[in-house]
């Protein structure tokens, strides 16, 4: 039937929450990118995916494109969190899966590609309690702060793409190399990536480069 009418007048309104309105076209094409995009993540015939209804032409585009990969859709309940976790949330790297997902899903949503082709990392110094180990924290002399250093890399919207943690002493150029494994694993980059960004200033294009 949606087939039907999106044939019949593609340019007609289908859906329409608030201030938010998809033609019959439009709404095809979300839901088109997003069954190909569950599919990437092996998403068959038969595969249940879980979501939380919304009052939101957002929840429409989820409902279709689940049923164009040929996957069941799982409500969820709102006020029962506890049935979000299950056991499998504790295996190894799970939620790391879980969080890379909903991160490339956001980014289809948003209408741009899954994968991001350029980065900003930024690092940042924190003051160590007393029970944290002195093998395990450093001083930063620039910030004279004596702990730890969070290292984050994230894509030009803010979404994370990787975080390390190092003691204080470890310079960002030599974290950045670090943290740039994780960024490879979570989002391979493309041949045509960009330049990444970097702050503070010490970041080189030769460790853009580097990612490429």
């Amino acid at each position: 039937m949606f087939e039907s009418a999106c044939d019949k007048d593609p340019s007609a309104i289908a859906l329409e929450c608030g201030d938010e309105q998809l033609t019959y076209r439009e709404l095809d094409e979300h839901a088109n990118r997003l069954a190909h995009h569950l599919r990437s993540f092996g998403v068959v015939g038969g595969a249940r995916v879980a979501i939380l209804p919304q009052r939101s032409v957002d929840t429409y585009v989820a409902l279709l494109g689940v049923g164009k990969a040929g996957a069941a859709f799982v409500p969820i309940d709102p006020e029962s969190p506890a049935t979000i976790c299950s056991t499998d949330g504790h295996a190894p790297g799970a939620w790391a899966a879980i969080h890379d997902a909903l991160r490339d899903l956001v980014r289809v949503y948003e209408g741009r590609d899954p994968l991001p082709t350029a980065a900003v990392i930024d690092s940042q110094s924190v003051r160590a309690g007393d029970t944290v180990t002195r093998a395990s924290r450093g001083y930063d002399a620039g910030k004279k702060i004596n702990g730890r250093k969070r290292h984050i890399a994230v894509d030009t919207g803010g979404l994370v793409l990787a975080v390390i943690v190092t003691i204080a002493a470890v310079q960002d150029r030599d974290a950045g190399h670090r943290i740039l494994a994780p960024v490879r694993r979570s989002s391979p980059p493309s041949r045509t990536a960009g330049p990444m960004a970097a702050t503070p200033g010490a970041w080189s294009s030769g460790h853009a480069r580097s990612w490429r």
